[in-house]
């Protein structure tokens, strides 16, 4: 993840899987991942994964109508 902005990813680092589905522009549409004591992988399922795809491709669609990037905090990599 070398020169990547942490600041446009507002998730928890500790998990084992993360899926952020974005615009190009720093728009998150779906965040996808979670843990909890029982097992890491107790909150990921495949159609789950398979549902929030979907959804996002529409999401898309009626971003690209009227997009609206967010204001991007200050830049910070890991590096920082």
């Amino acid at each position: 993840m070398t020169g990547v902005d942490l600041s446009v990813y507002r998730f928890d680092y500790d998990l084992t899987f993360a899926a952020l589905l974005m615009n190009a522009d720093g728009t998150i549409y779906h965040t996808l991942g979670g843990r909890d004591a029982s097992s890491a992988m107790s909150q990921l399922a495949m159609p789950s994964f398979v549902r929030v795809l979907r959804e996002t491709l529409e999401d898309h669609r009626v971003y690209s109508k009227s997009p609206k990037p967010p204001t991007l905090a200050k830049k910070v990599t890991a590096e920082d």
